[in-house]
């Protein structure tokens, strides 16, 4: 038990019992000594398969507000390479059932991806240390699609593999943030229209602009321009009386002009 979080035997799902499968071994969060354990007996599995694996992290924050917010913002980040997407709100009887046993705080889940690999991003409190945190959770089905994009194929390969290595690398090419076009928040600032030609010196003084903003604001990537204009929007909103030129200027501002997509 002090090789992993868990370790259960189940009844195998309907298709694993067509081609004859048996049993289903379940671990959560294994050390690198449970696999070398787990090996000796390879022997006595028989004929077996790595069917599914869930990679995951928590990136904790001091409250629950910086985690949802960070939420939200995974929310503007380009996902180019999924097929699908879902934001999920469950029941209430259904997220309460599911926040007693798994400390969910928040009841909105994020999905991208197809049927065979998939990302999981949602709130929840963390197994490591009761605080806050967003948990991305990669999800990997059918022992073909695992070795194709692990290299695991048996148990023996799990055994010094860098988990935390490969979870970062996917992370990287499979979540990204899109950049600012700095230009075009300069331009947008400056009041000069899409259509104008530029001359060099205007391009300097509309990206000289378009980073002074972004530096004034705390702005770093898209998802942080993204966020902090529909914050301003909703606050403007609110607003009584008459608004400001520069209230409607954030107000008439679409999130996309300003986005650099990252090829």
């Amino acid at each position: 038990e002090s090789e992993c979080n868990s370790f259960d035997l189940k009844t195998p799902s309907k298709p694993a019992k067509a081609y004859g499968y048996n049993t289903a071994i379940v671990f959560v969060a294994p050390t690198n000594n449970f696999f070398k354990i787990l090996n000796r007996y390879e022997s006595i599995l028989g004929h077996y398969k790595i069917y599914k694996i869930e990679i995951a992290e928590d990136t904790i924050f001091p409250d629950k507000g910086e985690a949802y917010s960070a939420f939200m913002q995974n929310l503007s980040m380009t996902k180019k390479w999924a097929t699908d997407y879902l934001l999920y709100t469950p029941s209430e009887k259904e997220f309460n059932n599911k926040s007693s046993g798994e400390g969910l705080w928040s009841d909105r889940t994020a999905y991208y991806g197809g049927k065979n690999f998939k990302v999981a991003v949602y709130n929840r409190t963390s197994k490591i240390n009761d605080k806050p945190c967003l948990h991305i959770e990669f999800r990997l089905l059918n022992a073909g699609n695992i070795k194709k994009r692990t290299g695991i194929e048996f148990i023996r390969d799990f055994i010094d593999y860098d988990i935390k290595n490969l979870f970062e690398q996917w992370v990287d090419k499979f979540i990204k943030y899109d950049e600012i076009d700095i230009l075009k928040v300069g331009k947008w600032l400056l009041k000069i229209t899409r259509r104008r030609k530029l001359t060099s010196s205007a391009i300097r003084r509309a990206k000289l602009a378009g980073r002074t903003l972004c530096a004034a604001w705390g702005i770093s990537n898209f998802a942080d321009f993204k966020s902090y204009l529909r914050k301003k929007k909703a606050e403007i909103k609110k607003k009584k009386g008459r608004k400001s030129a520069f209230d409607t200027k954030i107000l008439e501002a679409r999130y996309d002009y300003f986005r650099l997509k990252i090829k």
